[in-house]
């Protein structure tokens, strides 16, 4: 069996362009027939297994009720405990500035002179 009979078979198979006497040639050796009878179990499969992907993919997603209540019940657990936390860390912090620990004079007219020259 040469490479131009495997072409061939799989030009045939393919629906390309391909001489009827290499196919005919192709066909009469009987390692020719047992390739064209692999190439269409091979397509056939591989067709088979796309199509059944692609009914897998198409399929509309189905979801239960209490996957949904389950997720509702999470966003609000996440809502309460955002609020109680945010309640907790604003009684605990002052409202307004703490007192200054100390106080530094400047005297800005000088050192906007000294900045000038």
């Amino acid at each position: 069996m040469t490479n131009t009979s495997h072409e061939v078979i799989s030009d045939f198979l393919d629906g390309e362009a391909f001489e009827p006497r290499a196919l005919g040639e192709a066909l009469a050796d009987p390692a020719g027939r047992e390739m064209l009878i692999d190439f269409v179990v091979l397509r056939y499969a591989a067709r088979t297994h796309a199509d059944e992907v692609a009914m897998r993919a198409d399929a509309p997603a189905r979801r239960s009720p209490g996957r949904l209540l389950l997720a509702a019940a999470a966003v609000l657990v996440a809502l309460l405990g955002g609020y109680q936390f945010g309640q907790r860390s604003a009684a605990r912090e002052p409202a307004g500035a703490p007192d200054a620990t100390r106080v530094v004079q400047v005297d800005w007219q000088r050192v906007t002179e000294e900045v000038a020259q």
